[in-house]
């Protein structure tokens, strides 16, 4: 018995259940893979689709495609997110048209 009155045992089974909860880190290979893919990302938003289009349409398009990216996040298993028809106006006017949007919406979509 510690001196505040606490059983070694009941400490020892305190800290077993402490180290059960704490979250895993991730590994140094683990954190420079999400670095590149972040990365990656940024370069398909500066320079794919803010340098070549204008300031509005590239607004537009890249919030299209947060929609587009939520949605996925939201409902992974639902087919009607998981690809978009060309001819639909705001798909053909903020994705299929400017450019570097349809290569931003490939790579979020994980389609090879």
């Amino acid at each position: 018995m510690s001196s505040d009155g606490v059983s070694s045992s009941a400490l020892a089974a305190a800290i077993e259940r402490r180290t059960r909860q704490l979250p895993t880190q991730p590994s140094a290979a683990q954190l420079a893979a999400e670095h590149e893919r972040r990365q990656a990302f940024r370069r398909l938003i500066d320079p794919g689709i803010v340098r070549p289009n204008p300031r509005e349409q590239a607004v537009a398009s890249l919030k299209t495609l947060l929609t587009i990216a939520e949605n996925l996040l939201r409902e992974p298993d639902n087919s009607k997110f998981q690809q978009f028809k060309p001819t639909n106006t705001v798909i053909k006017r903020n994705l299929v048209d400017p450019k570097g949007t349809l290569e931003y919406a490939i790579e979020v979509s994980g389609v090879s």
